[in-house]
């Protein structure tokens, strides 16, 4: 889903219910809730124009799951995000590498090169 959003610059909303088939019933309840909360124009497709609050919020604590806050302070710099790329033991390939640092380069809504809880309530630059 994460590579057919970055490579299409959308993602529809078929493509994210094809998550249903795998999915237990409790999430496939919530995907549909997740997809409207995130569409925030409401066009029936996710694409870089949706930028809500919950969708930098989630994206933002997922980096921080994943370890991108290496100096565990709770603020993601670019240079800390650079290094998470090239290291994790995780990341699969250049394609997924180019689409995390598009995902930061989105959030960072202030342009400050960081992501934070700041990046979540800045809804418009």
């Amino acid at each position: 889903m994460f590579l057919a959003f970055f490579s299409t610059g959308s993602l529809s909303l078929e493509c994210f219910n094809a998550f249903d088939t795998v999915a237990n019933p409790w999430l496939q309840t919530l995907l549909p809730v997740y997809f409207t909360m995130f569409d925030t124009n409401l066009d029936g497709k996710l694409t870089g124009s949706d930028v809500s609050p919950l969708g930098v919020l989630v994206t933002y604590v997922s980096f921080l799951i994943m370890g991108a806050d290496i100096g565990n302070d709770y603020v993601i710099t670019l240079p800390e995000f650079n290094v998470f790329l090239n290291t994790t033991p995780y990341q699969s390939n250049q394609v997924l590498k180019n689409a995390l640092l598009l995902s930061f380069q989105n959030l960072d809504r202030n342009g400050d090169q960081s992501l934070s809880y700041l990046d979540i309530f800045l809804i418009n630059r």
